[in-house]
């Protein structure tokens, strides 16, 4: 449990802090390390919790008045995000 606790830890720092370049390289060392052996199940739910956790990102962007932020996330995760169902009205397409 001590473990889930840090990466949480981790992951809210990065948000808190609005890092989305240190919050996508600790995803994805998740990814590699961790939720590398998840089946098919699992792996829609770690999809469903990246898509929240990058959704909080932006909330916690917005409120904080933080444009530029919200401007490099788009700028950044467009090209991975834009197609993507859920993300949809997000883009505004």
């Amino acid at each position: 449990m001590l473990q889930v606790e840090k990466i949480m830890e981790q992951i809210h720092l990065f948000v808190s802090s609005s890092d989305i370049a240190a919050l996508r390289d600790y995803w994805t060392m998740l990814e590699q390390f961790v939720f590398i052996h998840a089946d098919r199940i699992q792996s829609a739910a770690v999809r469903k919790l990246w898509t929240s956790i990058l959704r909080v990102y932006l909330v916690t962007a917005i409120q904080a008045g933080r444009t530029d932020k919200v401007t490099e996330f788009f700028e950044k995760m467009a090209s991975t995000l834009s197609g993507q169902p859920e993300w949809k009205d997000w883009f505004g397409v």
